[in-house]
């Protein structure tokens, strides 16, 4: 019988019995978009790097952070119209659950929308005429825009057709993605493409422009649109969830693309799969952050474009931190601080002494179970771990438990990831929680149950 002293109580400590079939464990989603031909725009107009793009983006996903090859769906050129896009999007919503991840990652061409001529009036920033750096091409005279991605079928007039034509609007995007914020699932949209801040032979050399006036993205002239005669005024968003948007350049920017390495590619995106790949060396497989990664990917493309090209991270609507390793899944969003009155010390979270119980299905003891309770933001659903995981790690001794004693570490009231071994046994990984309680005692006693193979 387990002495008394040790249960907290199933409401304040609950342990979540943790078995390899109750628990789903957090998937990783992805759709990966490069849209090289455009049928109804001009020849300047067609695009070479994009297809190489996706297609490298695809391999990072699956080989460097473990994507199921069946979660990655890559669709290219004429797969790539507007309804294409969209459907593969919407397909999407109902596979993701809580503490999933979806990443929508699009190579292709990006332009401007009126925001007077869109169904929902949200921008705020009086944009400067926009001309092609290399041309001096007028792309969009001066005023408020929507971004926007330009799908295969972009270009020439559509009857019937939203004001916008077939180009997808920051606005339609928002709208999806909150399905899968609201339903617990973080969403990271990577965008090569001009124009994508709201939403050659080297870097130094002849470049081609991912950007197209958005007379030639709509197939008429701006004076020519009819507003939607129903517009919604727009304030703040809320996501409900975490968001974060990764982008080639600003808003008022194009993006380039070129020869690299002998491949013709975006110059942002060869820069940022580099800066992964020196993350995997540096760092090891999956850990460099979000941060890690952006940062020199920015300064590098700053200094090196013609046209001065400054990616952007929009953190606006992601409710996490971006020191966490990117692609990372089962993270909840960041609560807000405490309101502390004036003068107030914050009182620090009462910790408690971990014992942790493994059992068999009939509630006999195991021993010699392996176990790590992961740092918050620590677990990785694959690849090696190491003590720099782990916030307790040990093994069960002939009882069946494990006791750090008087020098093992403490935990705070919080969720936790956990992942226990025993040969003979299915694995089980998945979520535990200490709740905090007001009852005496120091000890919080974790008990978790394995199935036999």
């Amino acid at each position: 019988m387990i002495p008394s002293k040790w249960l907290i109580s199933l409401a304040a400590t609950l342990l979540m019995a943790l078995t390899s079939s109750a628990l789903a464990q957090p998937q990783k989603y992805a759709l990966v978009t490069g849209i090289n031909k455009y049928p109804r725009m001009s020849a300047k107009a067609q695009l070479e790097g994009c297809l190489s793009d996706a297609n490298r983006m695809r391999d990072m996903l699956r080989n460097e952070y473990d994507f199921p090859a069946l979660n990655v769906e890559v669709i290219t050129n004429e797969q790539a119209t507007r309804n294409g896009i969209i459907s593969k999007i919407q397909a999407f919503q109902g596979k993701v659950k809580s503490g999933d991840l979806f990443v929508f990652y699009y190579s292709g061409h990006g332009s401007l929308f009126p925001d007077a001529m869109s169904e929902e009036k949200d921008e705020t920033e009086l944009l400067p005429e926009m001309r092609l750096p290399s041309t001096n091409e007028l792309i969009a005279p001066s005023g408020r825009y929507d971004s926007a991605i330009c799908p295969s079928d972009s270009g020439g007039r559509l009857p019937g057709a939203k004001p916008w034509g077939n180009m997808i609007l920051d606005d339609e995007l928002f709208a999806m993605f909150q399905h899968f914020t609201r339903a617990g699932c973080t969403v990271v949209f990577i965008s090569d493409s001009c124009h994508s801040g709201s939403v050659g032979r080297n870097l130094d050399g002849d470049y081609r422009v991912k950007a197209v006036p958005v007379t030639e993205a709509l197939g008429q002239s701006l004076s020519e649109i009819v507003a939607p005669v129903n517009q919604r005024q727009v304030g703040a968003r809320d996501m409900q969830g975490k968001y974060l948007v990764i982008a080639s350049s600003k808003v008022t920017q194009t993006s380039g693309e070129g020869v690299l390495g002998g491949v013709q590619t975006g110059f942002f995106t060869h820069m940022f799969l580099e800066m992964v790949k020196l993350g995997n060396k540096n760092l090891g497989k999956a850990k460099i952050t979000y941060k890690q990664a952006f940062v020199p990917v920015q300064t590098i493309l700053k200094q090196k474009t013609p046209s001065k090209q400054e990616p952007q991270l929009d953190t606006r609507y992601y409710n996490a931190s971006l020191d966490v390793p990117m692609f990372s899944v089962g993270e909840k969003p960041v609560p807000p601080p405490p309101v502390i009155a004036p003068n107030t010390a914050p009182s620090a979270p009462k910790r408690y002494r971990a014992i942790v119980a493994v059992e068999d299905a009939a509630g006999k003891p195991l021993d010699k179970c392996s176990f790590i309770v992961f740092k918050p933001g620590m677990y990785a659903e694959k690849g090696s771990i190491t003590k720099d995981h782990a916030l307790i790690l040990g093994r069960t001794d002939a009882t069946g438990k494990y006791d750090g004693g008087a020098n093992a570490p403490l935990i705070a009231p919080g969720k936790y990831k956990m992942k226990i071994v025993r040969e003979g046994y299915k694995s089980a990984i998945g979520d535990m929680e200490v709740r905090a309680t007001n009852q005496p005692g120091d000890t919080a006693l974790i008990v978790v149950r394995l199935e036999k193979e």
